[in-house]
């Protein structure tokens, strides 16, 4: 739901669609990789068409192509950033996929309804040296409620587009 949302928010905010979205995918689940000792997560790749759809109708479509995302996140990195320069060959311009969304909440986290409810938002860092990719959501459980900590480039991604990214995604989850 929160992936849907902020598909959804991402595209009324930067008029980018489809947008595309890197989720962080724990891949421990394929066969050969239970018994590795390591961080095992990779950034999948997913696109998500969100212009001018309602809810409902986004969450189906997110949830369609997020299921592959999670399936297939096994890619190369030399040969993705090749898959990259071509299309930006082709169009003409460069294509960014530096936004992504990390859910690290537990299991069971789709079952419940997130209830509206009061919500606050504030800055608590800012550093000068670029360390951030431009876009990076985290979802995290905490007591009563959801913490999103939004991590950005204000070179790509202002601070008040980021206001507006949290709050759209606000309004999508509340109806």
């Amino acid at each position: 739901m929160l992936l849907a949302a902020y598909a959804g928010a991402l595209t009324r905010v930067t008029g980018v669609d489809p947008v595309v979205i890197r989720p962080i995918v724990s891949n421990r689940f394929r066969p050969g990789l239970a018994g590795v000792v390591c961080t095992l997560a990779q950034a999948g790749l997913l696109s998500v068409p969100a212009a001018g759809l309602r809810f409902p109708e986004l969450l189906e479509r997110t949830r369609r192509v997020t299921m592959a995302a999670y399936k297939y996140a096994y890619f190369h990195h030399t040969q993705m950033e090749r898959l990259r320069d071509r299309v930006n060959a082709e169009r003409g311009v460069e294509i960014e996929l530096g936004c992504y969304f990390n859910d690290r909440r537990g299991p069971g986290r789709d079952e419940a309804p997130i209830e509206p409810g009061e919500s606050a938002l504030r800055w608590v860092a800012a550093q000068d040296a670029p360390s951030f990719e431009p876009l990076f959501v985290h979802v995290d459980d905490a007591p009563g409620t959801l913490r999103l900590s939004l991590y950005l480039d204000a070179a790509h991604f202002s601070p008040a587009a980021a206001e507006e990214l949290m709050a759209g995604m606000e309004r999508l989850v509340a109806g």
